[in-house]
C-alpha cells in the first residue's frame, strides 16, 4: 500500500477537529523507507557489517570502548530518490552507537546527560570507498544486510513540538481509534529503518529529547526546556536517520527500540552532519 500525503490528510480530517488536522497535515513529509534489497534493486545503504572508514578511524567511547556500525548510506544515491534530505553530495555516512555488547559494558547513551552522546556518532567518509575498515578487536560486527529505498509521506507524532497543545482538541476516543488507524496504514512497511521525515517516535516526540540533549550540550548550566532556545530548536530539528531494532542484522536497541539522529535546518541547508543530535526510544 502506498502512503501518501492524500491518505494521511484524509485520516486525519477523519479525526481531529478542523484546525488541528490541518496543522497536523501541513508536517507530512517526504521520506526514504529502506527495505532490504531483492536482486537487481538499487543499494541506497548497507545495516552492520564493516563500514570503508578511509582515513577516519573506528569511533571509540572512552572508557566504554568502540561502537558498533548500525548503517551506513550512499550520499549520492539518497540525494537522487529524495533531494530534500541535503546530504553531502558525495562520500557516505556511516552511523555508530554503543549497544552495550562489547565486553558486556552496558553504558546507556541518553539524552539526559550529554556526555554520553560519546557512544553514538555519524562520520562522513570521503575517502577509501570500498575498503572496509578493521574491525577493533573484541567487537563483533552487526550481520550486514543491503537496503533499497523508496520514497513515501511520513506523519508527524501527535504532540510533534510545533504543534504545541493542539493535540488537547482531540477526544480521547477519536484519538485512540487515529492511531489505530495509523498503526495499520503504516504496518506494511515493517522495519522502520528510514532516512528524513518525521521520526516514529515509540515514546514522546523525538524532538524534545534531541532538542534536550543538544541544548545541555552547548549550554550545561543554564539550559532548561522552558528556555526560548529549547522551544526553537525543537521545532527547528529535522530527522536525518532512524535505524529501527532488526532481527535479521541482530539489532535489538532495547524492548524493540528505535536510534534517532537529527539535525537543525541549517545542517540541512548546508548539506551537513557535522552538527547532529541523537536519542533513541524503546516500548
Amino acid at each position: 500500500m502506498t502512503i501518501t500525503v492524500e491518505r494521511l490528510t484524509s485520516l486525519a480530517h477523519t479525526h481531529f477537529p478542523a484546525d488541528f488536522a490541518a496543522a497536523w497535515s501541513a508536517l507530512i513529509t517526504p521520506a526514504i523507507s529502506l527495505q532490504t534489497a531483492q536482486s537487481g534493486d538499487r543499494v541506497v545503504a548497507r545495516l552492520g557489517g564493516v563500514p570503508a572508514l578511509g582515513s577516519q578511524s573506528w569511533p571509540m567511547w572512552e572508557g566504554h570502548g568502540p561502537l558498533g556500525h548500525v548503517l551506513t548510506v550512499d550520499c549520492a544515491i539518497a540525494n537522487d530518490l529524495l533531494p530534500s534530505l541535503n546530504l553531502p553530495p558525495s562520500g557516505h555516512l556511516a552511523f555508530f552507537y554503543f549497544d552495550g555488547h562489547f565486553n558486556n559494558d552496558y553504558g546507556t547513551v541518553g539524552f539526559w546527560d550529554p556526555s554520553t552522546q560519546d557512544g553514538q556518532r555519524v562520520l562522513h567518509v570521503t575517502d577509501g570507498q570500498g575498503t572496509p575498515a578493521t574491525l577493533p578487536d573484541g567487537l563483533t560486527a552487526f550481520t550486514e544486510i543491503s537496503l533499497t529505498g523508496f520514497a513515501i509521506s511520513t506523519p508527524p507524532s501527535y504532540n510533534h513540538p510545533a504543534l504545541g497543545d493542539g493535540w488537547r482538541s482531540v477526544a480521547p476516543e477519536n484519538m485512540e481509534l487515529f492511531e489505530a488507524e495509523l498503526r495499520d496504514l503504516m504496518r506494511p512497511l515493517g522495519g522502520r529503518h528510514q532516512l528524513g521525515g518525521q521520526a516514529h517516535p515509540i515514546q514522546d516526540a523525538v524532538e524534545f529529547e534531541i532538542a534536550e540533549v543538544m541544548g545541555r550540550s552547548t549550554d550545561p548550566d543554564t539550559f532548561t526546556r522552558d528556555s526560548d532556545s529549547y522551544r526553537i530548536l525543537s521545532k527547528d530539528l529535522q530527522l536525518l536517520a532512524q535505524v529501527d531494532s532488526d532481527h535479521a542484522a541482530n539489532m535489538m536497541w532495547g524492548d524493540m527500540g528505535i536510534l534517532y539522529w537529527a539535525r537543525p535546518s541549517s545542517e540541512v541547508d548546508a548539506h551537513s552532519v557535522a552538527n547532529t543530535g541523537f536519542t533513541w526510544q524503546c516500548s
